[in-house]
């Protein structure tokens, strides 16, 4: 959904690494959420729901500025 709003955005091929990236990075912060979550519901070790929390509130601060950053350079749509 993101990558066809940004097509719609950008005439030119030359900002298609930047898309690209960006949108790889929104995906690849989203997922590390989801591990998280998954390791937080299905860990018995103590340490690792630590963990597990401590890297789902982290991310999602890190998605977060990721995607006020984005927001404020560009009009790129990313899906965080």
């Amino acid at each position: 959904m993101a990558e066809e709003q940004n097509e719609e955005k950008f005439d030119t091929k030359d900002l298609d690494y930047d898309i690209e990236f960006a949108v790889s990075a929104a995906d690849a912060g989203i997922l590390e959420v989801q591990v998280g979550t998954l390791a937080l519901t299905k860990a018995t070790n103590s340490i690792v729901k630590q963990f597990a929390q401590t890297m789902i509130d982290d991310r999602t601060k890190a998605n977060e500025q990721f995607k006020a950053s984005l927001s404020n350079m560009s009009k790129l749509t990313i899906s965080i």
